[in-house]
C-alpha cells in the first residue's frame, strides 16, 4: 500500500514538473473544477503547479512556487490571464488581472489587481485597487493603501501612502505620509505628512496640509522647507518655501512667498514678493509696500492688489 502511495506521489510530482513544458496536469474529479496538479491552463478550485505557463483563467486558490527557466531572462512576463480568489507563490503571482488577494516572497507582477497585494521584496504592475505592501513596488496607478520602503506610481494615487525612505508619485488624493526620503510629488490634494524628510519635491499644488521638514533640493533634515509651487489651504513647516499662496502659512521659523493672498504667521521672519493680506513674525517684508513700510516687526500688512495694475 505504501510503495504504491509513493508511486502516485511519484506519477504527481513528475507531471508537476512536466506542467510548463507539455501543459499537463492532474484533476479531481474534474478537468475545470475540483483539485488540480499541474499547468491546468483554466480551473476553479484548488490549483498547484510548479511554474505557470498559458493560464488563462483560474478561481479559488492558485499556488504556484516560482516560474520556469525561460522566465529568468524575462522576469517581467505574465503567465496567466486572469485569477480571482487567492493567488500565492514563492516567487510571486503573475498575471495580467488578479481579483482577490496575491501574496508572493519575491516580485509580484500584476496589471490590474482588485484587492490585497503583498510582496516582502517587490510588486510592480499597472492599476492597484485596495491594499499594496512590499519593501519596493512599481506601480502606474494606485487607488485605496500603499505601504512601502520605497514606493513609485507613475501616474497617480488615490488614497493613502506610507513611504518611510522613498516614495513618489506625481498626484496624490489623500494622505500621504514620509518618511527619510520623499520623492517628488507634483501636486497633494488631502494631507501631506513628512516630519524628518531630506527630499521632498513639492512641484505642484498643495490643497490640505503640508506638516515637516521637507526641503528641496537640501541635505540638511534638521531645518529644511515645506515647498510647493502653489498652495491652497493650510501648510505647516519649520520653513514654508511658496511660489503662490491662498491660504495660511505657519512656519516655526519663517515663511517665503512671491505672490499670494492670506495669513502668514512665523516665528522668526516672513517675506513676501506680492502680498494680500497679514504676516505676523518677529520680522515681516513685504516687498511691493511703500519703501518705508516694506520691512516692519512684529506685523505687517497689504491690501488692495498690486499698486501698478490698479493705475
Amino acid at each position: 500500500m505504501k510503495s504504491k502511495s509513493f508511486i502516485l506521489a511519484g506519477l504527481l510530482f513528475g507531471m508537476i514538473l512536466a506542467g510548463p513544458t507539455h501543459a499537463a496536469s492532474l484533476d479531481v474529479p474534474h478537468p475545470r473544477y475540483g483539485l488540480s496538479f499541474g499547468n491546468s491552463e483554466t480551473f476553479h478550485g484548488l490549483r498547484f503547479n510548479l511554474a505557470d505557463e498559458d493560464v488563462k483563467t483560474v478561481r479559488g486558490m492558485n499556488f504556484t512556487v516560482f516560474n520556469w527557466d525561460a522566465h529568468y531572462e524575462q522576469p517581467y512576463t505574465l503567465t496567466a490571464d486572469r485569477i480571482d480568489g487567492l493567488a500565492l507563490g514563492l516567487m510571486g503571482p503573475r498575471a495580467r488581472e488578479i481579483n482577490g488577494l496575491a501574496l508572493g516572497c519575491w516580485l509580484t507582477n500584476v496589471d490590474t489587481l482588485r484587492g490585497i497585494n503583498i510582496a516582502p521584496i517587490h510588486v510592480i504592475g499597472g492599476t492597484n485597487t485596495g491594499f499594496t505592501f512590499s519593501l519596493v513596488h512599481t506601480l502606474r496607478k494606485m487607488n485605496g493603501i500603499s505601504i512601502g520602503m520605497v514606493s513609485n506610481i507613475e501616474k497617480e494615487s488615490n488614497g493613502i501612502l506610507i513611504g518611510l525612505l522613498y516614495l513618489t508619485s506625481p498626484k496624490v488624493n489623500g494622505l500621504v505620509i514620509q518618511g527619510l526620503f520623499s520623492g517628488k510629488v507634483r501636486e497633494i490634494r488631502g494631507v501631506s505628512l513628512e516630519w524628518g524628510s531630506l527630499a521632498f519635491l513639492a512641484s505642484g499644488i498643495l490643497a490640505g496640509l503640508a506638516v515637516g521638514p521637507a526641503p528641496e533640493a537640501t541635505a540638511s533634515p534638521s531645518f529644511s522647507p515645506v515647498g510647493s509651487k502653489k498652495l491652497t489651504g493650510l501648510m505647516i513647516g519649520g520653513y514654508n518655501l511658496v511660489e503662490e499662496q491662498q491660504g495660511v502659512l505657519l512656519g516655526l521659523f519663517g515663511n517665503s512667498i512671491k505672490k499670494g493672498s492670506g495669513l502668514q504667521v512665523g516665528t522668526l521672519f516672513n517675506t513676501a514678493e506680492s502680498f494680500d493680506g497679514v504676516q505676523i513674525g518677529f520680522i515681516n517684508h513685504i516687498e511691493e509696500n511703500p519703501f518705508l513700510f516694506r520691512w516692519m516687526p512684529g506685523i505687517n500688512f497689504h491690501f488692495g492688489g498690486d499698486e501698478e495694475e490698479t493705475k
